[in-house]
């Protein structure tokens, strides 16, 4: 094609609209803010808590706690257009009982639990459970007793504090497989449906008309 003066300008704005678009939707990209979990947990006896975007693998760290007495609290981002995964690993140290429960919520409506809502505990219907490790040979955990109640409600005098009362005590064998067990459970998230509408529209505003 011959490049004439009336084409090297119609280049040259293509190229500025298609720059300027990039540098706002990349600008778009860094302050739009993520999606995130907030969880309150315990485990009898020790627990560490991860976050992946693959269920077959543990992923990141993102904290652990050996007291179950005590509920920690953890706030962490999760990876967008894709399906996280909350992964939690628990284990017995004294031979005596074992068990995890917490709960979670999310910081944005258009994200969803396995449960369809913005906020889960621990329970039978929505965990699964693994012997093995993650990915791998699930099936559902035993409720064994509700925040406050069974065993750790007679030691500690009520629920733990800081967990969601409707929260359960959930393991293998009613508690009594005193060993590491792997908990999993889901998390749909959505590509920000703000950032790609913005983008668009900066787009067609930008796009230079044709003469």
């Amino acid at each position: 094609m011959l490049i004439t003066q009336s084409n090297f300008r119609s280049i040259c704005a293509v190229t500025t609209w298609l720059a300027t678009g990039i540098i706002l939707m990349v600008s778009l990209a860094s302050t739009a803010s993520a999606a995130t979990v907030t969880t309150h947990l315990t485990a009898d006896d020790a627990f560490s808590l991860y976050v992946s975007t693959d269920d077959s693998k543990v992923g990141t760290y993102v904290g652990s706690g050996d007291d179950w007495t005590t509920a920690y609290t953890y706030t962490f981002d999760l990876t967008p257009g894709t399906t996280n995964y909350i992964h939690v690993v628990a284990w017995d140290l004294y031979k005596v009982i074992a068990a995890f429960e917490g709960d979670f919520s999310l910081s944005d409506s258009s994200c969803h639990f396995a449960n369809g809502t913005q906020s889960l505990v621990t329970d039978g219907a929505h965990w699964n459970i693994s012997n093995d490790g993650f990915g791998q040979n699930y099936y559902t955990p035993d409720e064994i007793a509700v925040n406050g109640s069974g065993i750790w409600g007679d030691i500690v005098g009520g629920p733990i504090e800081g967990i969601s009362g409707n929260a359960c005590w959930i393991w293998s064998n009613g508690g009594e497989d005193l060993t590491t067990r792997y908990f999993s459970t889901s998390i749909c998230v959505p590509e920000p449906a703000t950032l790609s509408l913005l983008g668009l529209g900066a787009l067609a505003v930008l796009r230079p008309k044709r003469k």
